[in-house]
């Protein structure tokens, strides 16, 4: 059997070399090597299946191994970079800097590590198709193009993957077939298209006390302007300016990468590949930060510096780790679904020593704080309204797989979940309140597969634009129903608006048991069901009631005790102002 690390239905390669693949029998390694527009029809091609969602306590171990890993790398770069720039930075410095894209690369290449492994063990493997491809084409230029090589299977031309996975197969003992791109393809110039642009803010900035600077703070507009009032600062946006002056300087990765233990396990992989995976703003270009650094107008000594989502404003990076050397505080606020998780250490906003929590949280360096999706000052109270609709909010997740096969689902199987539960809530649904329902769907895969498939179903579903955010809609619904925990639930809650959960243990990854406890009483009370059918039936029958149901005082106690462990509402928002003072 040939295995096969490229998608098949993007016909990259040479005629000559389809019309041998098109003759032999092989195997996928994932569904993200052919087309997936139809979450219903049978694939024509022999996909691998590896995952196995039963082992569950291969996880923790997994993911103790890969701190491991991550700590190792992360020192080994320290070295380097430090030598490579004369400099003499501690391990948080250059954390701060390239943790994001390290932690992203760590992961995802174990992933593809061990769906490989598991594919050795299970199938006969004669041969590998292997796309000849230079190394360097893949170095990428910053974070956003390291992340979208890494991550995304969106793109047509995007052959990282298939040259990560030759290059943990080129020492193993199995034939390896050599496959030539279509002569008129110019990959590198392909890959380099999916790069961002380095970018960042300029901003008017006066202070009395330089205590407080914020910057791509994800928290609405009422915070900011309440805390500029408490903290006596200004602090706005004066628009985004590109980095387009680069101080390139010529580095020889192969001798600054040079290793000379080489064991054949998953941390030596890592540190063989490195020089092709490195961005360049961290070696070529990182006096080009160096420059911009110094005449950015950001305040000079902040003593703290807030932020949701740093990660891919390599400037501010920059600027943050500067700040840290001279004992500025970075904080950053939670920007998603997160605190939820059984095993959560190792997502990438947990390498910041402080955040703020949108609720209460006794881990060290998480401070409770409020939820900063949306702000109101007061409740409003829910009025059933005959003229609005349903809303479902639903999601699918990329074909290119980003958990490990032990103690998980395949992306394509949780989509089918999605999908099938869908579909049976609205087959259950009564003919007219079925015509409600409006789909908001996250689609994360290369097709919009999801909504082909339900459309098929449902000729006449009503699909909303994406872009528009779901805090700006909600109020015109009577009800949201969510079949995974994203951030739509808890803004849905945050506002008091009626909401009803389709709980699938296996499409929400493992959740902790905090999380667990209010889910089991969100079930007793019919604000959760695990059955799509049981859920529709419900909402036929109390669908004209849903005031009377939502209002009850025991569903309001508890819906009031998950905001305040997940999505806290504060009346004075002087008091949520002082906790950071004392951080």
């Amino acid at each position: 059997m040939n295995l096969i690390t490229f998608n098949i239905d993007d016909k990259l390669i040479n005629y000559e070399n389809q019309k041998i693949l098109n003759s032999n029998k092989n195997l996928l390694f994932s569904n993200a090597c052919q087309h997936n527009k139809d979450l219903q029809k049978k694939t024509k091609n022999k996909v691998s299946k590896v995952f196995n969602y039963k082992n569950s306590i291969s996880i923790p171990k997994n993911y103790k191994y890969l701190e491991n890993v991550y700590c190792e790398i992360l020192e080994y770069l320290k070295v380097i970079l430090n030598k490579a720039h004369n400099k003499n930075y501690n391990k948080y410095y250059w954390e701060i800097l390239v943790g994001k894209w390290l932690k992203t690369l760590v992961y995802q290449s174990f992933a593809n590590w061990e769906i490989l492994r598991k594919i050795e063990k299970k199938y006969k493997i004669n041969s590998f198709y292997k796309i000849s491809l230079n190394d360097e084409t893949f170095i990428p230029e910053n974070t956003w193009h390291a992340h979208t090589l890494i991550r995304s299977v969106q793109y047509k031309y995007n052959l990282y993957h298939h040259w990560l996975l030759s290059k943990m197969i080129d020492e193993r003992d199995v034939d390896i077939i050599n496959f030539d791109l279509k002569k008129n393809l110019n990959l590198k110039k392909e890959i380099f298209k999916l790069n961002r642009p380095d970018k960042f803010h300029k901003i008017f900035y006066k202070s009395f006390n330089s205590k407080i600077f914020y910057y791509l703070w994800d928290v609405p507009k009422e915070i900011k302007l309440e805390m500029m009032k408490y903290f006596k600062f200004i602090n706005f946006p004066l628009g985004i300016k590109k980095i387009n002056k680069y101080k390139y300087e010529n580095f020889d990765r192969e001798k600054i990468f040079y290793n000379k233990k080489i064991k054949d396990n998953y941390k030596s992989f890592l540190k063989k590949v490195i020089k092709f995976t490195l961005p360049r703003i961290y070696l070529e270009n990182y006096k080009t930060l160096e420059n911009y650094y110094k005449k950015i107008n950001w305040p000079k000594n902040p003593k703290y510096i807030l932020t949701s989502y740093p990660y891919y404003d390599e400037l501010f990076k920059f600027y943050c780790a500067q700040k840290y050397l001279s004992g500025s505080k970075i904080i950053i606020t939670q920007h998603g679904y997160d605190n939820i998780y059984k095993n959560e250490n190792w997502f990438v906003n947990k390498m910041f020593a402080n955040q703020l929590c949108w609720g209460t949280n006794k881990k060290k360096g998480f401070h409770k704080f409020i939820f900063t999706k949306d702000y109101i000052k007061e409740e409003d109270q829910f009025k059933f309204n005959k003229a609005k609709n349903i809303l479902l909010i639903l999601y699918s997740f990329t074909e290119m797989e980003n958990m490990t096969p032990d103690g998980h689902l395949d992306n394509v199987s949780i989509n089918k979940l999605i999908f099938n539960s869908t579909n049976r809530y609205l087959k259950s649904l009564s003919k007219n309140l079925r015509k409600r329902n409006v789909i908001k769907a996250q689609q994360e895969t290369r097709y919009p597969v999801l909504e082909n498939s339900l459309k098929q179903e449902h000729k006449s579903l009503k699909i909303l634009n994406m872009e528009k955010p779901f805090k700006k809609i909600i109020n015109q619904y009577n009800l949201s129903i969510h079949f995974f925990i994203g951030t739509p639930f808890f803004e849905s809650i945050y506002l008091n608006r009626p909401t009803i959960i389709i709980f699938d243990k296996k499409i929400n990854f493992r959740l902790n048991e905090k999380f667990l406890r209010f889910i089991k009483k969100f079930k007793e009370n019919d604000l959760c069901f695990e059955s799509s059918i049981k859920a529709a039936n419900f909402i036929n029958k109390n669908y004209n009631n849903l005031e009377v149901w939502w209002k009850s005082p025991i569903r309001q106690r508890i819906l009031k005790d998950f905001k305040e462990n997940f999505c806290r509402h504060s009346n004075d928002l002087s008091v949520e102002f002082k906790k950071i003072s004392k951080i």
